[in-house]
């Protein structure tokens, strides 16, 4: 796998990865704005976001990564996701990077 994210205690497989990194990227051209904090990250979508995808994903990063807190406000069209403590920060930018692109 080219470009290995620094998932911590991921135990996906390197399928479940591509997986999981498809449905991020199918939510990528509806991102509107990420706006990154400490330890929380809001991001912003357009309207017609897919939502079911979304939906997907959120229960899917549940299961793996128990540790990710995330608020959908349907209205808004806003996803935010909260860890619990710095140390999770790399695996936080990761999902980010994967919903929103790289360096936004």
């Amino acid at each position: 796998m080219g470009d290995e994210l620094p998932l911590i205690g991921c135990a996906l497989s390197e399928q479940e990865l591509a997986e999981r990194g498809a449905r991020a990227a199918g939510l990528r051209k509806h991102v509107l704005r990420v706006q990154r904090a400490d330890e929380r990250v809001g991001i912003t979508f357009t309207a017609d976001v897919d939502e079911p995808l979304l939906h997907e994903l959120i229960e899917a990063e549940r299961q793996c990564c128990a540790f990710f807190e995330f608020d959908w406000d349907e209205s808004a069209h806003r996803l935010e996701i909260a860890i619990p403590e710095a140390r999770f920060k790399p695996t936080l930018d990761a999902l980010t990077d994967g919903i929103a692109g790289a360096g936004v």
